[in-house]
């Protein structure tokens, strides 16, 4: 039967309500975009750090134990505590180990997204998000999304969730499981009290990468027709930053970090920036390493030169034009087709 001569059928199945309808173009994105091999492999790849921190907080979680710190008081335990951060920050830590908890959770976490899971980012995106527009601009589906009850928020918003939802399988998901591991081999429930704080500082450092590495992939994947291409320029533009940040650094502030401005230049260091903010890193050890030359070296060198609200401020701001040049490119369904 021809279908004019079918006549006018009403929808029989569920609706989704107006604030959910970005979540079906989402939900599609993520279900084309993991058919992708790579992208199965290096997401396995990703995960593997998990091995190494969990041994760390395997040995973190016995220490911070007074029975077993008393224990370990003339065993090897005590005298590789004092070899790294010396004797006087050893003793303070011995006296009440628990007192030092959120400060080292945070900081293995801390340590865990700055180190390995900032860099499986950039490669996630550019596996994932340079065909997200780019493709339904090319073969002109905008039009057929659009000509749906579908606003430009919702296909907008839908194509970032595909971003976003990868990118937490590499930051926030290992991030948590991580958390849940410590938990599980402390060797009591008390760790949970005191540490419970890390989740959401791990949350709000995951939605800003998630939006903040999201939001500029769309904005090229709506400029650039050629997805391939793209993805090498985004990870050689993420990796050349880090490098004209350091070039930079060294070239105008060889005696100190202090007013170090050259970290804005680089991605991963405003990303990184912004992290040490939010796990408070130096409010944390900044005690600790007045006792320690050795722990105040390392948080030197973790120190960002710059303000890292300044680092907060151009991650968001990127974002939001960037989301402005998608729904500048995306434009009504009319303009789109004509393209």
């Amino acid at each position: 039967m021809p279908v004019l001569s079918s006549g006018y059928r009403r929808w029989e199945g569920t609706r989704r309500g107006r604030a959910w309808r970005w979540l079906v173009i989402a939900r599609a994105g993520v279900e084309l975009t993991a058919r992708s091999r790579w992208l199965f492999r290096f997401i396995l790849l990703a995960w593997l750090p998990l091995l190494y921190y969990g041994v760390a907080f395997f040995v973190i979680g016995q220490l911070t134990e007074q029975r077993t710190i008393d224990a370990a008081r003339g065993m090897w335990q005590f005298d590789v505590l004092r070899g790294l951060f010396g004797t006087p920050l050893a003793e303070r830590f011995i006296e009440d180990p628990a007192a030092h908890r959120p400060a080292l959770w945070s900081a293995l976490i801390y340590m865990f997204l700055r180190y390995t899971q900032i860099f499986c980012v950039m490669i996630v995106v550019a596996l994932v998000g340079p065909r997200l527009v780019s493709e339904d601009l090319r073969s002109r589906a905008l039009s057929l999304y659009l000509a749906r009850p579908i606003t430009r928020a919702d296909y907008i918003l839908g194509k970032l969730g595909v971003v976003c939802f990868w990118v937490g399988t590499v930051t926030l998901l290992p991030a948590l499981a991580l958390y849940a591991l410590s938990i599980a081999f402390s060797p009591s429930v008390e760790a949970l009290t005191h540490t419970i704080v890390v989740v959401p500082r791990v949350v709000l450092v995951s939605l800003l990468l998630m939006v903040g590495a999201g939001a500029p992939m769309l904005a090229l994947s709506a400029l650039f027709p050629a997805p391939r291409l793209l993805a090498f320029l985004w990870a050689g533009a993420w990796l050349m930053s880090s490098v004209a940040s350091r070039v930079l650094s060294l070239a105008l502030f060889p005696r100190g970090r202090e007013g170090d401005w050259t970290g804005l230049v680089s991605v991963s260091a405003n990303f990184d920036a912004v992290a040490f903010r939010v796990f408070d890193m130096d409010g944390l050890l900044r005690p600790a390493a007045e006792v320690s030359p050795a722990l105040t070296r390392t948080l030197q060198r973790f120190t960002p030169g710059h303000d890292p609200w300044w680092s907060a401020l151009l991650l968001l701001g990127v974002a939001a034009l960037s989301l402005a040049v998608v729904a500048a490119r995306v434009g009504r369904p009319g303009e789109a087709s004509a393209r």
